[in-house]
């Protein structure tokens, strides 16, 4: 602005052509509108900073809260809304063989790099499972629990039931 308005002196004071003053005007109020575009940039992102830093302290405060209680704690599905983005059953494993015994926690993470709306289905399945370079989810957890479920198969007859002993459970969030 400083410029600006010593180019707007030039001028007046007759030192500079009037093309020159145009095009270094044009050029300076160019530079100002990008610093401008930049600062409101900023302070978008100080502004998401702030609200995902107060979120996180009320997350912390209420797990410790609740992990300090002597009381036995039952599911809290509040707690549980605010960390978890949502689930996902079933999946594709490291060797690409399709595996229903997969379940996928994605966290929130309060930094989306992309919309929703441009994440496919088909992506959200194979990102974090595949390695393939345009993941956008990262494992932050990944185990095998070795816990007994039944599961049902229909063989066209009659229902047989199995035993599943192994199922694999990631967390994950968003790159």
């Amino acid at each position: 602005k400083k410029k600006l308005s010593k180019l707007v002196e030039l001028y007046v004071e007759g030192q500079i052509d009037k093309n020159i003053y145009i095009r270094k005007q044009e050029e300076l109020e160019f530079k100002i509108d990008e610093l401008n575009n930049k600062i409101s940039q900023l302070a978008d992102m100080n502004t998401d900073e702030s609200t995902i830093e107060a979120d996180l302290k009320t997350l912390k405060n209420s797990i410790i809260a609740r992990e300090s209680s002597n009381q036995v704690k039952e599911f809290d599905i509040s707690l549980f809304n605010s960390l978890v983005d949502y689930v996902i059953l079933g999946s594709v494993d490291e060797n690409d063989q399709g595996n229903g015994f997969i379940i996928r926690f994605i966290i929130r993470s309060g930094f989306r790099s992309k919309s929703r709306e441009d994440i496919s289905d088909r992506t959200i399945v194979n990102n974090g499972i595949n390695n393939t370079t345009d993941n956008i989810y990262v494992p932050v957890i990944d185990f095998i629990s070795n816990q007994k479920f039944f599961s049902y198969e229909n063989d066209g007859i009659r229902r047989l039931r199995k035993i599943i002993d192994k199922v694999r459970v990631r967390v994950e969030m968003e790159k």
